[in-house]
C-alpha cells in the first residue's frame, strides 16, 4: 500500500534545473504520481505568483495541490487559491528591517507586494534576476520606507556569497529573538516573522488534512529546506544540496540537472515506500 500521500518540492535547485526549467522526465514522473492520487506541494521562498507557471506545467490545475510561498509565510490551495495560512511582518518590523539594512549598503534590499518586487535600485545585485525568476514586475522607490503601506510576508537581502558568509551572523544577531532569517542560496538571505519555516507550515497542512509526517515526502537543497526535510517522514536532498541538508536527509539523490527527483522516486518505489 502506498504510504506517501503528499510530496513537497522546493523549486530552485531542486525541481528546476540550472536553466530554471522542469525536465521532461521530472515533469512526467510527477504527473504520473498525481494520477495515482498523490498531491504535490510547491514549497519555495518565492512569492505566490512565482509558483503559478511551474504549477501549471505540472498540471496542478487539473490535479489540485498546494502552493507554499515566502518560505512558509503563505499557503494556498492551488486550484481555488483558498488561503490556508498567512503570516506577515508588521509594518513596524518592516520599517526596522529597512533601517537595519541601511547599515549594510553593499547588500541589496527587496520586499514584495502581491504582484511586484519592491526595491530602491532596479540595477542592484540580483534585483532583475529575482523578478524574472518569479515572473513579477519591479517597482523602484527612492526609499523603501515609502513602500510599506501594507504588511509584507518577507524581505530578501542579496550579496555575493563570499561576502554573505562574512556578515551573516552579524546581520542576524539584532533580530535573532524576533525574526526568522535563513539562507535560501549562498547569496540570498530570507527574512520573515519569527517561527516561519517550510516545515512548520507543512505541519499545519498535515493537521488540516488529518495526515501524519509519514504521509509526506519532501525534496530540497538549501538551508531554508532544513525544517521541511526534518519533519517529513521521507526526506530527500539533491546531489547539489547544502551539506547540512545532506546530513539530515534520509536519502541523497542525483543533482537537479541529472533528474534527481525521478531517480529518487524510482529508488523509493523499489523499496516499497511509493
Amino acid at each position: 500500500m502506498n504510504m506517501i500521500k503528499l510530496i513537497a518540492l522546493d523549486l530552485d535547485g531542486t525541481l528546476l534545473t540550472s536553466d530554471k526549467t522542469i525536465s521532461d522526465k521530472t515533469r512526467e514522473t510527477l504527473i504520473e504520481l498525481q494520477k495515482q492520487g498523490i498531491k504535490l506541494i510547491l514549497a519555495s521562498g518565492r512569492p505566490t505568483p512565482g509558483l503559478y507557471s511551474e504549477a501549471k506545467k505540472l498540471k496542478m490545475d487539473e490535479y489540485s495541490g498546494y502552493l507554499l510561498s515566502y518560505n512558509g509565510a503563505a499557503l494556498h490551495v492551488y486550484d481555488s487559491m483558498e488561503v490556508l495560512h498567512s503570516q506577515t511582518l508588521t509594518k513596524d518590523q518592516a520599517h526596522r528591517i529597512i533601517d537595519h539594512g541601511r547599515k549594510y549598503p553593499e547588500m541589496t534590499m527587496m520586499t514584495y507586494n502581491a504582484y511586484t518586487l519592491l526595491c530602491e535600485n532596479v540595477t542592484a545585485y540580483r534585483v532583475l534576476p529575482e523578478a524574472k525568476m518569479c515572473r513579477i514586475g519591479v517597482e523602484q522607490f527612492p526609499n523603501l520606507h515609502y513602500a510599506i503601506t501594507f504588511e509584507p510576508h518577507k524581505f530578501l537581502f542579496a550579496i555575493e556569497p563570499e561576502k554573505m558568509s562574512q556578515i551573516e551572523a552579524e546581520f542576524k544577531k539584532p533580530f535573532e529573538d524576533e525574526l526568522s532569517m535563513v539562507l535560501s542560496t549562498p547569496f540570498y538571505m530570507e527574512v520573515m516573522n519569527k517561527g516561519i519555516s517550510k516545515g512548520k507550515t507543512l505541519r499545519k497542512l498535515l493537521d488540516i488534512l488529518h495526515l501524519k509526517s509519514e504521509d509526506l515526502m519532501a525534496f530540497g537543497d538549501g538551508q531554508n529546506d532544513l525544517e521541511m526535510l526534518k519533519m517529513a517522514g521521507t526526506s530527500v536532498c539533491m546531489g547539489n544540496g547544502d551539506p547540512l541538508c545532506k546530513e539530515i536527509a534520509d536519502y541523497v539523490t542525483l543533482t537537479n540537472d541529472e533528474d534527481g527527483i525521478p531517480f529518487a522516486i524510482e529508488h523509493f518505489k523499489n523499496i516499497g515506500v511509493l
